[in-house]
């Protein structure tokens, strides 16, 4: 058989969707767009910030330790052991 022939293929589904994934995005899919503001992302504002230093957020940490001392906490508010925490 000769080499330098080449066999047609039927276009796939999946060559189809890999050029068009290749290509440039349409302007109203693209995230960002010329003219947007930029800048840092800032999920907490400052004063946020300065509350987490400053130490008013120790009761949530206090919470991840759980165990032991949640069990305390029930029991002093009157609450009975289950038997899960030892």
């Amino acid at each position: 058989m000769n080499a330098d022939v080449q066999v047609a293929r039927r276009p796939s589904g999946r060559d189809a969707r890999r050029a068009q994934r290749s290509g440039p995005l349409p302007e109203h899919l693209r995230p960002v767009r010329p003219g947007m503001p930029s800048g840092r992302f800032q999920p907490l504002t400052q004063a946020g910030v300065e509350q987490i230093h400053h130490g008013d957020g120790e009761e949530q940490v206090a919470q991840a330790e759980g165990g032991e001392v949640f069990a305390e906490g029930v029991a002093l508010d009157g609450g009975e052991e289950a038997g899960g925490v030892e």
